[in-house]
């Protein structure tokens, strides 16, 4: 016999009959139990080449989703930038037609006072002519 080492077969000089027997069943037991844990063996060897694989996407995945993350932060970012700029454009927006609006009453105010002048200039044209004449 080999002792500790897989694969190992009983050897024993001189047996005959149902000793034999058993040696020989004890051979193809320990071949069979051999061959089952070289399987065993190499089913292990994939899952670790396996893992490795899934350990080195997993590196990959979370690389892209850390920057995914950071162009979602810029993104973010980006559209506060554009409301804040919105909401300035429109304040500007009101207060131009304010003004615009303000400008308007101040000219009709003026046409009025013009009006009202020119009025008043016929009126005293017409009172000078009077006395004039």
């Amino acid at each position: 016999m080999v002792a500790g080492q897989l694969g190992g077969q009983a050897k024993v000089e001189g047996v005959a009959g149902t000793w034999k027997d058993l040696t020989e069943n004890v051979n193809l037991m320990a071949a069979n139990l051999t061959e089952q844990v070289k399987q065993i063996a190499k089913v292990a060897i994939a899952v670790n080449n396996s893992s490795e694989g899934l350990i080195t996407e997993s590196k990959h995945m979370r690389a892209a989703a850390e920057q995914t993350s950071a162009q979602a932060a810029n993104v973010s970012s980006a559209a506060e930038q554009v409301s804040t700029n919105t909401q300035s454009v429109a304040t500007g927006v009101e207060e131009m037609t304010a003004s615009i609006k303000e400008i308007a009453r101040n000219a009709s105010d003026a046409a009025r006072v013009a009006t009202e002048a020119v009025k008043t200039a016929e009126v005293t044209n017409d009172s000078i002519a009077k006395r004039c004449r």
